[in-house]
């Protein structure tokens, strides 16, 4: 069968649960489109003298730091400009589709003028602020991969009439986001998962990573966790794929990832030790998710070893010995070596 009709019924499958699964409360579906509605205000200056050069630049400011902003709140666009000469700024916001919702011209004088014009919206999307100083041509400057001439921000549909509060069972939400970086402390992707509405986040607890030189190395009682996952609205999915060579039995670099653990109950335990942080963590802070996800995911490439499907069969001659270690349930993900780039990924919640 095509992985297009693999994926096909997969996702079919996948509505079909999600659809049918049953609720404690329903959402109420709307039958009507509320009114959307886009407005700004007029431009409050303020301005000193003095400028030898032009230049001008857009700022915008609202309730998220992400630049991501809830329906109907106030978003302030500031335009700062410097000029030798008096001049105009020319603005306008742009939606995704190229249609402008709102526009003006700002006179400025000669020197330094800060300029801010509050908007609201209750049209969800993204807006492109752009401006420049009619005589001079001055912009904002290009900033990292955007392009000189605008700034941007977006605004969140209002869907809760549609998403679970999050002091509601996490269990009830059914939408996570794959980012392996976001226990690494600083990442700031807990808003994103705000914004997305997403609630399910990937969480690594691999043992090449934890403990890559030697046994020991990872405390499950002092392993730091990004703060966001203590405000309890985030459940944590967690993938301890990956095995250091000290713990593995591949036969050299060139073979990373694609064999099974020197000892299954040196790996039992390791395991444990990861279930035992996760256990601490629901206790503590994440009491709203009530039971436990299993995962078992096959991710063979084609091709000759080390990547191909050679290790998918080292590894089930490996399990199908008596020796082979039975490792409990735990409230984790677990997974057994899945190589850059294939193995048997097996994960169990």
């Amino acid at each position: 069968m095509p992985v297009r009709t693999y994926l096909g019924t997969a996702i079919a499958a996948f509505l079909t649960v999600w659809g049918s699964a049953g609720e404690s409360s329903a959402a109420t579906l709307l039958t009507t489109t509320p009114a959307e509605n886009f407005s700004c205000g007029a431009a409050q200056i303020t301005s000193t003298t003095g400028a030898s050069y032009n230049a001008l630049n857009i700022m915008i400011e609202g309730n998220d730091v992400t630049h991501v902003y809830t329906s109907g709140s106030k978003v302030t666009v500031t335009f700062k400009a410097v000029t030798k000469a008096a001049d105009y700024i020319v603005w306008s916001i742009a939606g995704y589709r190229g249609g402008v919702w709102a526009s003006g011209s700002i006179s400025v004088p000669a020197g330094q003028t800060t300029a801010n014009v509050s908007c609201t919206s209750t049209h969800a999307g993204y807006f492109a602020v752009s401006a420049k100083l009619r005589t001079s041509g001055a912009t904002q400057p290009q900033t990292g991969s955007r392009p000189a001439g605008y700034a941007t921000f977006g605004v969140l549909p209002n869907v809760a009439d549609y998403v679970p509060q999050s002091s509601s069972s996490l269990d009830t939400r059914r939408f996570g986001m794959v980012g392996g970086s976001y226990e690494e402390p600083g990442t700031g992707l807990e808003p994103l998962n705000e914004n997305l509405g997403t609630t399910w986040v990937l969480v690594e607890r691999s043992m090449a990573t934890t403990e890559p030189d030697y046994a020991g190395q990872y405390n499950p009682n002092t392993y730091p966790s990004d703060p966001s996952i203590k405000l309890g609205t985030l459940a944590r999915f967690i993938d301890i794929s990956g095995l250091p060579r000290w713990a593995s039995t591949e036969p050299s670099t060139a073979t990373k990832g694609t064999y099974p653990p020197k000892s299954f109950s040196a790996y039992q335990n390791y395991v444990a030790l990861v279930g035992e942080e996760s256990a601490r963590l629901h206790r503590e802070y994440i009491p709203n998710q009530h039971k436990n996800y299993y995962q078992v995911t096959m991710e063979p490439n084609p091709g000759p070893p080390p990547n191909g499907w050679a290790p998918i069969r080292r590894w089930l001659n490996y399990t199908k010995r008596p020796t082979r270690a039975r490792i409990p349930p735990t409230p984790m993900r677990r997974s057994w070596g899945r190589p850059p780039p294939a193995f048997c990924h097996v994960s169990l919640g």
